[in-house]
């Protein structure tokens, strides 16, 4: 996968939390996106099965969601391109 696929990835289900910012862990993964610009894989396991566990028990949303950071695909840096020999 690449790292702009990662990022948004991160993005999309930081937005997704953003909207159960009242569970301390939705709240730490935001702010956690928010201040590192990404997710690692644990992380996005872990939110992924919060988010989904929300959905299953109707969970009540954050009136307003945590503001999440805009991923911007220009920042990241272009992955190097292999030259064959």
């Amino acid at each position: 996968m690449s790292e702009i696929e990662k990022k948004r990835r991160a993005f999309k289900l930081a937005t997704q939390l953003a909207k159960y910012a009242w569970n301390d862990f939705a709240k730490s993964l935001v702010e956690f996106y928010n201040e590192a610009g990404f997710l690692t894989d644990k992380q996005i396991i872990a939110g992924r099965n919060l988010v989904t566990k929300a959905q299953e028990n109707q969970w009540g949303e954050s009136s307003p969601p945590l503001p999440v950071t805009p991923f911007k695909e220009e920042e990241v840096e272009p992955e190097p391109v292999e030259e064959p020999f």
